[in-house]
């Protein structure tokens, strides 16, 4: 009764195939080229969706990578400003009687002081979205996303942000 009904109109329709022979297989491209029909295979979609979200995680890195040369390059031009903002403070340590290796170590502490904040805010806001996220949006059970889960490269991760926050802040101290 439902398919004689002229308000409605069939949009698609799955058929499963017992055997696994030519025909079975040829079966979608014959529909393709002899129809006005389109007919898919599940398994081949699925496949190429995999294709996509493969290259579309690395993009994702490499944006990944160029965030962070920018921000090792922000990082050092906001140094550079802080410097000169602070010349007249280390002008006057160095006539207290502070010497250049103080003064530069002075600096890269603050910036090593800073990179330790930054790096902990960022663990403490991300890892907490993604508790929160696999709590609340029920993430941890249907994908296994789990916040409190620190993984080795984030170690690696952190300690290139640390080891580049202090390769930019030689310049400005030096």
């Amino acid at each position: 009764a439902e398919l004689t009904d002229p308000d409605r109109e069939i949009t698609s329709v799955l058929l499963t195939f017992k055997g696994k022979n030519i025909q079975a297989l040829n079966f979608g491209r014959q529909i393709n080229e002899n129809t006005n029909l389109m007919a898919v295979n599940p398994a081949i979609e699925i496949n190429r969706l995999y294709e996509l979200a493969g290259s579309a995680s690395e993009i994702l890195y490499i944006i990944g990578i160029i965030l962070a040369v920018l921000t090792i390059l922000a990082l050092f031009i906001n140094l550079l400003q802080v410097l000169e903002d602070r010349q007249k403070e280390i002008a006057l340590l160095r006539l207290s009687g502070a010497d250049r290796t103080f003064t530069v170590l002075l600096l890269i502490a603050e910036v090593f002081y800073i990179l330790l904040v930054g790096l902990s805010l960022g663990f403490l806001i991300s890892h907490g979205f993604l508790h929160w996220a696999s709590t609340q949006l029920g993430l941890g059970e249907k994908y296994n996303i789990q916040g409190l889960y620190f993984c080795l490269d984030e170690l690696q991760i952190a300690g290139m942000a640390i080891l580049g926050g202090l390769l930019a802040s030689l310049y400005p101290a030096w």
